[in-house]
């Protein structure tokens, strides 16, 4: 009988236990998703480097790409560019116009491809899903310098 009730509450012991690591952690992910419309409004074609080539775009057009993030938080208007690498870093970057002219993208330059800012937030259009759209304007022809 004492054997039984050892076990009975070293049982509920393990599982006090488990629930309070569980709670503890305070590690959740959350899966969400957005679809970033890329869209042209220039007289020039876009291409960026090798690796990101599915991004390109033709002059007066538009993309979607559709990117799945996990965050730690349930927090559906926070969202990273879809730039990021397989390690969560991202690397400034050139787009070129017509491959002649370059335009760097850094996290801090004005109207950048790296800064979620710079996206217009078109709101929800699902469960734990949003809609963002970048887009290429005269002006950011303007800024690119000539490319080496």
């Amino acid at each position: 009988m004492k054997t039984t009730r050892h076990l009975i509450w070293m049982h509920f012991l393990l599982i006090g236990i488990s629930a309070m690591l569980n709670v503890g952690c305070g590690k959740v992910d959350y899966i969400k998703e957005a679809d970033f419309y890329f869209t042209n409004n220039t007289d020039h074609s876009i291409t960026y480097k090798q690796g990101f080539e599915k991004y390109n775009l033709k002059p007066n057009s538009t993309i979607v790409i559709n990117k799945t993030q996990s965050s730690s938080k349930d927090v559906n208007s926070s969202y990273d560019v879809p730039f990021f690498d397989e390690n969560g870093s991202i690397d400034p970057f050139f787009i070129k116009f017509d491959n002649t002219k370059c335009l760097l993208n850094t996290p801090d330059t004005p109207h950048s491809l790296l800064n979620i800012n710079s996206y217009q937030n078109d709101g929800k259009i699902g469960e734990r899903k949003y809609q963002f759209t970048y887009t290429f304007t005269e002006e950011d022809y303007e800024r690119a310098i000539d490319c080496k």
